[in-house]
């Protein structure tokens, strides 16, 4: 997995310092529309910045991350992937994901 410190141009709303998640997506993907109000709560409620990003207008982020299924999340904290999942998560999963990683560094 790349880190966006060596990677130039990925998305200038990726945060250096703090967690940022970055949602991939298509807008025809059902469980990927299921997932916004969820992202929109967890944003609202973490100090994480959320970035969608439409894979069918910005292809390089699924090549890059090496994305074959949507919907796809990669957390980073500053700046450096520190987990990725593939699938519907639930508000509740993704806050003790975070709060995990705060533990653990």
């Amino acid at each position: 997995m790349e880190s966006l410190k060596h990677v130039t141009g990925i998305h200038p709303g990726i945060s250096l310092q703090g967690f940022s998640l970055i949602y991939l997506y298509t807008d025809w993907c059902i469980p990927c529309a299921m997932m916004a109000p969820v992202l929109d709560n967890f944003s609202k409620s973490t100090n994480t910045t959320v970035i969608p990003v439409n894979i069918e207008k910005r292809p390089a982020e699924a090549s890059i991350f090496e994305v074959y299924d949507i919907p796809t999340f990669i957390l980073f904290k500053d700046a450096e992937v520190v987990w990725q999942h593939s699938g519907i998560i639930s508000e509740t999963t993704l806050r003790e994901i975070v709060q995990s990683i705060q533990k653990t560094q």
